[in-house]
């Protein structure tokens, strides 16, 4: 499998905001840590999702394991925070936040996917966390 191809793929279709494609990446049966089966159609929704949160979603990626049939993706994430997400009403803030893709492929597709990605910086970003811890109240 080639792996630089793999993902080549996968982030241009992230960046194309190309549904089709990037559902294409992914093999009809695959699944995730949550024994999804329909993760080429989650993924799809997923990045519906951000991209009506995100109109200039950008994806890049930052470095590339792979071995065995295994690939691990770090990723770096922008984009203009202008639609709802997850219940977040836009900020107009601009976000930057890293997270990682790992996948097992079979036949040059995902046959299963995890991944996460730093949830708190997002909130953080857009304003709805404070960016710095407040300290305990003494009694």
């Amino acid at each position: 499998m080639n792996y630089h191809r793999f993902t080549d793929d996968l982030f241009h279709a992230w960046n194309a905001h190309d549904r089709t494609a990037l559902q294409d990446v992914y093999h009809r049966h695959a699944a995730d840590n949550a024994a999804n089966p329909l993760v080429s159609v989650a993924v799809g929704d997923t990045l519906d999702r951000f991209v009506h949160a995100f109109p200039d979603l950008r994806l890049r990626r930052t470095d590339t394991i792979a071995d065995c049939g295994r690939v691990a993706v770090v990723f770096e994430m922008t984009g203009t925070h202008v639609g709802q997400l997850m219940g977040f009403n836009p900020s107009g803030k601009t976000i930057k936040l890293k997270g990682i893709l790992i996948f097992e492929c079979r036949d040059g597709k995902v046959s299963h996917a995890s991944g996460l990605w730093d949830l708190a910086s997002l909130i953080r970003q857009i304003g709805l966390l404070a960016k710095t811890p407040r300290p305990m109240a003494e009694d």
